[in-house]
């Protein structure tokens, strides 16, 4: 399945990745951002050019520019493609706007242009932002404390105030957050447990999402599972599949094909997993590698993207029939031949 692959070694630790939502022309190069967090060196956020005409030779993957984060660690990012912006979530509690403009062919500026206050605390002392999600003009941002702050986003130049703070009723640390609707976020904790918030109602309480907008959320685990949710049903997800023996840290669906996402593991392996939710699947859940039964009991499929090879993937994001990853060996890995 997979016929092309580019890899670049970047030589500092990098912890998140997020590919530019604009589905360009296959002419285009695709955009996508990355943070680090390295001990050795200074953290910052880079963007890349990837041409997927090319995968496979040495300038497929360019750098096209690197802007410092001097306020810790780099622990997740978003692009807010209406604002030409990106959103950076920091182990220092903070949250950071940084705009990019195009000075021209493979040419961007990237400047730091706005952040927030300290959004969570412990005794005193500053706690990680863990995640950001946006929709809309709305940010949202979970933390190690178990808060979600929301806060407006209407200007690059604005500092991000939170309006209001949300509390997880289980006291964990809160790992991921993802609006479902323009009024409805989704929160999942250490423990694994999902939560649906509705903004529209007051006070500090988690609710299930309205019936009539049902959405296919997926989480990944420390166990090495990845768990496919209906937000109209929290308390337990649809499906939970064994994808690997070591912990899942991350899972994306594919923008276009709502069937398809890709994840990867602490042991260094990537897949694409192809499934139905709502189809009947044999006990167990999971078939090997490739393995596909038609009629009604259509099962989940997965594809290995990269093999096993001891080093850990930390972050996966896919688009336009490629998938990139990025390894604790420092390198950024691109698999083409998706579609």
């Amino acid at each position: 399945m997979v016929v092309q692959a580019s890899c670049k070694y970047t030589g500092y630790k990098l912890s998140c990745l997020t590919i530019h939502p604009h589905e360009s022309y296959h002419s285009e190069p695709l955009i996508f951002g990355t943070g680090s967090a390295d001990e050795n060196t200074s953290n910052r956020i880079t963007l890349w050019s990837l041409d997927t005409n090319k995968l496979g030779a040495f300038d497929a993957l360019q750098s096209l520019c690197v802007a410092p984060h001097e306020s810790g660690d780099v622990l997740d990012i978003q692009f807010l493609a209406s604002s030409s912006a990106v959103l950076a979530a920091s182990s220092s509690g903070i949250v950071s706007v940084y705009q990019y403009n195009y000075l021209g062919e493979n040419m961007i500026n990237l400047t730091r242009q706005a952040q927030s206050s300290v959004l969570f605390s412990v005794n005193g002392r500053p706690a990680p932002v863990t995640g950001v999600s946006l929709q809309d003009d709305n940010v949202a941002a979970v933390g190690d404390t178990g808060d979600v702050a929301v806060f407006p986003f209407t200007r690059v130049h604005e500092k991000l105030v939170p309006t209001r703070v949300l509390s997880d009723p289980d006291g964990c640390a809160l790992n991921g957050v993802s609006f479902s609707t323009p009024s409805q976020i989704v929160t999942v904790n250490h423990a694994g447990r999902m939560r649906v918030w509705d903004l529209r109602q007051p006070g500090n309480q988690s609710v299930r999402a309205v019936k009539s907008q049902p959405n296919i959320l997926a989480t990944s685990s420390y166990a090495g599972v990845v768990d496919v949710w209906d937000v109209r049903f929290e308390d337990a997800p649809l499906r939970s599949v064994v994808i690997s023996e070591s912990p899942v840290w991350d899972v994306r669906f594919h923008p276009t094909r709502n069937s398809q996402m890709v994840c990867c593991s602490e042991d260094g392996s990537a897949s694409l997993l192809d499934f139905d939710p709502y189809q009947k699947y044999p006990q167990g859940g999971f078939v090997p590698e490739q393995t596909r039964v038609d009629g009604d009991e259509m099962v989940l499929g997965c594809d290995t993207l990269l093999e096993s090879g001891g080093i850990g993937l930390s972050a996966i994001d896919t688009r336009r029939g490629v998938a990139i990853a990025i390894a604790d060996n420092h390198a950024v890995y691109v698999v083409g031949g998706l579609e």
